[in-house]
């Protein structure tokens, strides 16, 4: 198990950090230079250094799908891995629209056109009680009765249909939430997971579990209040391929990826009227009508306020913001930067010659930062606690308008600084990463742009998220760092083998693309919830003992063992902790280019080339009848006379 960073992407678990090995998004190379075709060569860069942090984690709700102490499980969004595009025929997943994804989407087999695909249609439920019909909705009582903090079980069942007769489902996993907007001003909307399971072939069952009284009164105001705009929301993840771009040969190229689509389901808004529908609110008739909003908290972290804002309905529950968001790495080894440039020319002239930079950048929260927020806000927790929560819960705030938010970037140009630029609509929520991508750079600006990557050049490639007020939350500005030294992302794969004594067996190879320095590496084991202290015992690369610092080029292995200071707790599995706090990484330049160039499209110019030759070679009586020319790079031409 690897060391927990101090910066993590909210897309993670900063709890613990998986250490499994993985598997895909193979390193690319740079293309290979074309018959009179100029390769743009790696523009020159300075090594400089990083230092990734380590520091134990906060507990913070941050999973994709994980669970919450008794209150079922937290969706968090997948990564966005950033893959150069293929041609269809060397893809296997299903082939998308261009455009927006919506629900109603249709979807071609990567193999077979004819084949369409579509996510399905999500019904609710109906049955049939005394001739009448009724929603198969229920929100009932937990056994058993406890008045301070009494459990309630709100159930929704539905099934699934073809959009169409002629479709095919779509492959996909689901999650399922219930969105809705507190009706004061300025709140952003609440999602709240359910516990999904399939109850027979033709049902899914949601559960939502509250406690006490202020957690099932919002969601009772919730669903029999329009002004709330509830929504029963079927979140489906699925792999598709979009079309991006056209090769050289006029052939389309898609993007293949994880992507997911919101399905309402088919009553929209999920509003129930007790009017009509009594039955569902038989249990909680003494539902009061209060709005439970969120409460500002400001919190001093190293001479810098935050925000965080506490739910009035689970008030042990604190939203927070991002620290800053930085350019990723890819999930998979080898763990390189997900950036992909490409250069094209419109007419084929090196004066027409642009380049583009595409990169995938991702939400990062200092769990430090965390950690000393929770010990100031712990003074604010309710009490008692609810069963099963024993401290303050982080959640990301959610906001997904995106007139709300906008990416500003100052971008170095020649001879004018850092110009700054607004990118409206590319972060579509806060808490997500989002890509972007930079087009129409000339061959000087991107000279620029890659030397401020890497730290060598005085203006720096950056910029900032900026989030407009509403209501009582304020105005918020965070900050965006696209440098090479500055990566959010794994670096070493870890691999180990626990030994009957107690000591674990450690591989730490360096699976990026660069050179990095271990100077320490402080360790503890982790038995179950419990943090024990450790030592490292030998300490080998290649065979041969060695000491910190140990430098390890990309693909290089360190072997250790970690020896627990006392004895395990008996059949404990243990689980080597690692602090990340002292890796220095030495960017290459060359091997980053090689990682991030993108070949799908062949970076190609024309050139007039003149050859001068003496007259006497095409006098009338010579033999010669061509003139073969040698470029350094391995390309050849063949000159002929005009009348041979």
């Amino acid at each position: 198990m690897p060391g927990i960073l101090k910066e993590t992407a909210m897309f993670q678990d900063t709890r613990l950090l998986q250490a499994s090995p993985q598997t895909g998004g193979g390193q690319k190379t740079a293309m290979a230079s074309m018959t009179l075709a100029a390769a743009p060569a790696a523009p020159a860069a300075l090594s400089s250094m990083a230092v990734f942090h380590a520091q134990p984690a906060v507990p913070i709700a941050t999973e994709r799908v994980g669970l919450v102490p008794g209150f079922g499980i937290v969706i968090r969004p997948f990564p966005i891995i950033l893959y150069p595009p293929v041609p269809r025929a060397n893809t296997n997943q299903p082939i998308g629209p261009g455009g927006a994804l919506l629900p109603d989407s249709l979807y071609e087999d990567h193999a077979d056109p004819a084949k369409r695909m579509a996510l399905p249609l999500f019904k609710l439920a109906e049955q049939t009680v005394d001739g009448q019909t009724r929603l198969r909705v229920s929100l009932e009582k937990v056994q058993p009765i406890d008045p301070a903090n009494q459990k309630w079980l709100l159930t929704v069942r539905f099934g699934t249909a073809h959009r169409l007769p002629d479709l095919q489902d779509l492959p996909y996993s689901a999650a399922v939430l219930l969105r809705f907007t507190p009706p004061v001003a300025g709140a952003p909307p609440k999602e709240i997971p359910f516990t999904l399971e399939q109850e027979d072939a033709a049902t899914w069952k949601a559960t939502l579990l509250r406690v006490g009284l202020t957690e099932r009164d919002e969601v009772v105001n919730a669903i029999k209040a329009p002004e709330y705009q509830a929504h029963f929301i079927v979140r489906c993840s699925f792999q598709a391929a979009l079309p991006d771009s056209v090769n050289a040969q006029g052939e389309w190229l898609y993007r293949e990826g994880s992507r997911t689509v919101d399905v309402p389901l088919d009553r929209d808004p999920f509003y129930i009227d007790p009017s009509q529908h009594p039955y569902l609110y038989a249990e909680a008739q003494d539902v009061s009508n209060q709005v439970f909003g969120l409460k500002l908290y400001q919190v001093d972290f190293q001479g810098s306020f935050h925000h965080y804002y506490q739910d009035e309905a689970s008030p042990y529950i604190f939203y927070y913001l991002p620290d800053c968001y930085k350019v990723t790495r890819h999930p998979d080894p080898p763990f390189v930067p997900q950036m992909l440039v490409k250069f094209r020319s419109e007419d084929g002239s090196l004066d027409k010659m642009r380049a583009s930079l595409e990169y995938v950048a991702a939400p990062i929260v200092n769990n430090e930062r965390l950690q000393s927020a929770r010990l100031a806000l712990q003074p604010h927790l309710p009490t008692p606690l609810p069963p099963g929560i024993s401290d303050v819960l982080f959640q990301p705030l959610v906001i997904d308008d995106v007139s709300q938010l906008t990416l500003s970037l100052a971008l170095p140009r020649q001879n004018e600084g850092a110009p700054r630029q607004n990118r409206p609509g590319v972060v579509t929520k806060l808490s997500d990463p989002f890509k972007d991508e930079l087009a129409g750079i000339t061959l000087t600006d991107f000279q620029d742009l890659f030397d401020a990557l890497f730290g060598k050049s005085a203006v720096v490639f950056m910029g900032d998220v900026q989030v407009a007020p509403s209501g009582n939350r304020p105005g918020e500005t965070i900050p965006f760092v696209a440098r090479l030294t500055d990566l959010s992302g794994r670096l070493l794969e870890e691999f180990e083998t626990p030994a009957g004594d107690g000591t674990i067996q450690v591989r730490l190879r360096n699976s990026i693309e660069s050179p990095l320095t271990l100077r320490s590496i402080p360790v503890q084991v982790l038995t179950g919830t419990q943090l024990l202290p450790a030592h490292i015992g030998t300490l080998t690369k290649g065979g041969a003992a060695t000491q910190f610092p140990v430098r390890l080029a990309p693909g290089e292995e360190l072997n250790l063992t970690v020896i627990p200071d006392q004895p395990l707790p008996a059949g404990s599995v243990p689980d080597a902790m690692f602090g990340l706090d002292d890796i220095v990484i030495e960017p290459d330049s060359a091997a980053v280019w090689n990682a991030i160039l993108d070949a799908s499209v062949p970076a190609e110019y024309q050139r007039c080339i003149s050859v001068m030759a003496f007259a006497e070679w095409f006098a009338p009586d010579t033999e010669l009848l061509a003139i073969a020319v040698d470029f350094k790079n391995g390309d050849h031409a063949v000159l002929k006379h005009p009348g041979s």
